[in-house]
């Protein structure tokens, strides 16, 4: 997710705000993808398929992702400790008291808006104007930007851009991408939660 949703905020506030705000927010970067698309002239809706081989794939892709979180998680290694630390100063308080089905709305909207936003547009003019190289790199290295926490959570937000971005490029399917990032993201976002509060998760 992008820098403002789980973060932006430095303390806790009401569980429907917080859920209106950062799923009002990830959908706005999709609105603005949209907005950027209609002017440069990409168009965003013949790169987009929806079919049961597309969920299919998403799921499978999904796992190399989580496989990663799950070792990260199990390490001791002191970047990953500091890797850590905004995501339970900031993001744990402030998603532990959604609402029920919270983190599922709040992952749908980060996968579309950013997704849209990264690969459907950033990647997709870069590539265009620069050859395939060029646009996933540079689209990658935007995208960790976004989630400059620190620096340990900029560089594991850039190598996930590449694997998105290589999904998509190897796809020419935003569906897909939004899929596996909107999937990644309900399975940390979850998993971190019931690793603080066990008695919480099952409304997620």
């Amino acid at each position: 997710m992008a820098q403002q949703d789980p973060h932006t905020p430095s303390k806790v506030t009401g569980p429907w705000q917080t859920l209106a705000s950062v799923v009002g927010f990830e959908l706005g970067l999709g609105a603005v993808a949209w907005a950027i698309a209609a002017w440069v002239g990409l168009d965003l809706v013949e790169r987009m398929v929806w079919d049961t081989a597309t969920l299919n794939w998403a799921v499978i892709a999904t796992v190399p992702l989580v496989g990663a979180m799950w070792v990260l998680t199990r390490s001791d290694w002191r970047w990953v400790k500091v890797l850590n630390e905004p995501v339970n100063q900031h993001l744990v308080p402030l998603f532990q008291n959604l609402p029920a089905g919270g983190l599922v709305l709040i992952a749908l909207a980060a996968g579309t808006g950013e997704e849209l936003l990264f690969r459907g547009v950033i990647q997709q003019s870069l590539t265009d104007w620069g050859g395939v190289g060029f646009g996933l790199i540079s689209a990658s290295i935007v995208f960790g930007l976004a989630h400059a926490l620190n620096r340990y959570y900029v560089l594991v937000t850039m190598v996930m851009g590449v694997y998105l971005g290589l999904l998509y490029q190897a796809s020419q399917n935003i569906v897909l991408v939004v899929l596996v990032h909107a999937l990644y993201d309900w399975a940390v976002l979850r998993f971190i939660l019931l690793r603080s509060s066990p008695n919480m998760g099952a409304k997620y």
